[in-house]
């Protein structure tokens, strides 16, 4: 599979990193907050060079992969011990079609749609022929959780990082979304069920989603408005409901964007929805 490209010009590539609209620079309280915690590489903006955002088709590594967890050969899924499936189960032919795939074309999709709706997108274009420039890649992973109720909560991450253009990481992060509602697996109802239409409308709803909050997070948008705050919520990587320190970024009667400074999989920017979370501020 080829890797889709996306290509910054250079008016976009000093918004995107900067958090600046293009009449000045913002310099509120909030933005100085936003900056401090979570700095932009301002070394490449002074480079007359694009960004290339590569989205990867990558296997999850190791550590995307808590243990008891199984990631099903050639995919970006990873199922966590579940009581309601096995190893098996996931080889009928069904369900390893639905399950086994790479979903790096929907966060393509998303972040390409997504752009559609900025401020000088038409400076955005897809480009894979690009080399030796610095390149933000996105690597997208699947994973399916047991909760409490014997059903599978579905989180959708992308992992991002940074390099120049000799391939040094100069920056990273991860981010994380719960889907609002969990179902079993396999059977009636189910996330394989009829072809896997509920799992794919998830995946897109999802990864819609964070792209949005990528955009905004690499500056494409104005600065998040920061709160100190310990959240209790599900996790990825946690068991159970845990309580995180944090930041939110962001919150509406429908989800919250949490930035969390918890271990593994949890830390970095979850999307929650907000019937999921308590707010201890």
């Amino acid at each position: 599979m080829r890797h889709p490209t996306l290509v910054i010009s250079m008016v976009g590539l000093m918004v995107l990193l900067t958090g600046c609209a293009t009449s000045g620079v913002d310099t509120t309280a909030s933005a100085k907050n936003r900056r401090a915690s979570h700095p932009a590489p301002a070394d490449l903006v002074a480079k007359n060079r694009p960004i290339a955002v590569v989205i990867k088709e990558n296997q999850p590594l190791p550590d995307e992969v808590p243990t008891g967890a199984h990631a099903i050969p050639n995919s970006q899924v990873v199922v966590s011990d579940s009581p309601e499936i096995d190893t098996e189960a996931l080889k009928k032919a069904e369900t390893k079609e639905i399950l086994q795939i790479y979903v790096d074309d929907h966060v393509k999709y998303a972040l390409g749609q997504a752009l559609k709706s900025q401020p000088n997108a038409e400076r955005w274009r897809i480009d894979p022929s690009e080399t030796h420039t610095p390149k933000l890649e996105l690597t997208p992973v699947v994973h399916f959780v047991p909760d409490e109720f014997e059903r599978s909560s579905l989180y959708l991450t992308v992992r991002a990082r940074l390099t120049n253009e000799s391939g040094k990481e100069i920056w990273s992060s991860r981010y994380s979304y719960l889907y609002p509602e969990s179902r079993k697996i396999i059977g009636p109802g189910g996330w394989t069920d009829q072809g896997g239409e509920k799992f794919k409308r998830a995946l897109s709803e999802g990864f819609r989603s964070v792209s949005r909050v990528i955009l905004r997070d690499t500056g494409q948008h104005a600065a998040w408005t920061i709160t100190p705050a310990t959240v209790k919520s599900k996790f990825l990587g946690q068991t159970g409901r845990t309580e995180l320190k944090g930041e939110i970024l962001q919150e509406n009667d429908e989800e919250i964007i949490f930035r969390a400074k918890g271990p593994g999989l949890s830390r970095g920017i979850n999307i929650l929805p907000k019937f999921e979370v308590e707010v201890r501020r």
